[in-house]
């Protein structure tokens, strides 16, 4: 990894904190450093440094790698609804929102106090860049290891996120699975709030037919948000997507007039 100019320089400080934070000394304490730079103190300070959205996008990879892996290890007669159901519960910005605050990464995080007291997205967006932080380091056998055995079993209550019904995208590819529905989801826009965070507004589409659009500080949470517009629309009105199918001729064999409970 080329050196990169960050607001502070490497020390034994930052091992030492780094080590009683997280349980482990890590070999090159520059990958965490800019895993807890979000960009926010960059436009601040007018630095032209790199933030932690490179590690992010890596982590969020790794996250769901090991996420899958230990779900399909765990739940041996669960079919490919029911673990993707389950692995977007356990990965979505809500659930790694909370997993960053149980394991106080706000007192690491560097950003501005705004991102911290509104956009909570923060912190999560902060534990995926960590984890590919992590995934560069010490390499994938010890991030698995430390995924699964502290940040699963001490962080996070595996079965509860499971069994929350409040997950709109699970819910919706359950629904879409269920009733022989394809379902996919795009990012519409992407534009920024006053304070530079990133604002995302992804669609959903049921065999090709707009269900609801939704916003959000990452594309998890736009794609919630969209989901849940179109499961209150299906809820609403059993006759809704029969009648918009039906507008288009390419989906009216895979035609479906079930309602959502």
């Amino acid at each position: 990894m080329n050196r990169v100019r960050l607001l502070w320089t490497s020390s034994r400080e930052d091992y030492k904190v780094i080590r009683e934070q997280l349980g482990f000394t890590p070999h090159n304490v520059d990958y965490y450093n800019l895993a807890l730079s979000h960009k926010s103190v960059l436009v601040r300070a007018r630095k032209d440094s790199q933030s932690n959205e490179r590690l992010e996008f890596l982590g969020d990879a790794v996250i769901e790698s090991i996420v899958s892996d230990i779900l399909y290890k765990q739940y041996k007669n669960a079919n490919e609804g029911v673990l993707t159901s389950m692995r977007v519960k356990l990965v979505q910005r809500d659930t790694l929102n909370k997993v960053a605050q149980q394991m106080g990464l706000e007192k690491i995080i560097k950003t501005t106090p705004m991102n911290k007291t509104h956009n909570f997205n923060v912190y999560g967006n902060a534990f995926e860049a960590l984890v590919g932080a992590m995934y560069l380091d010490r390499g994938f056998d010890f991030t698995y290891y430390y995924v699964k055995d502290i940040v699963l079993k001490k962080f996070m209550d595996m079965s509860k996120v499971i069994n929350d019904d409040h997950d709109y995208k699970s819910k919706l590819i359950e629904w879409c699975q269920k009733n022989r529905v394809r379902v996919a989801f795009s990012v519409m826009s992407e534009t920024k709030d006053k304070d530079h965070n990133v604002v995302f507004k992804s669609e959903v589409r049921l065999n090709n037919v707009s269900g609801g659009t939704g916003t959000g500080y990452s594309k998890k949470e736009s794609q919630q948000m969209a989901s849940q517009v179109a499961l209150k629309r299906l809820k609403k009105d059993r006759n809704f997507f029969r009648k918009e199918k039906n507008n288009d001729s390419n989906d009216r064999s895979q035609e479906s007039s079930c309602a959502v409970n």
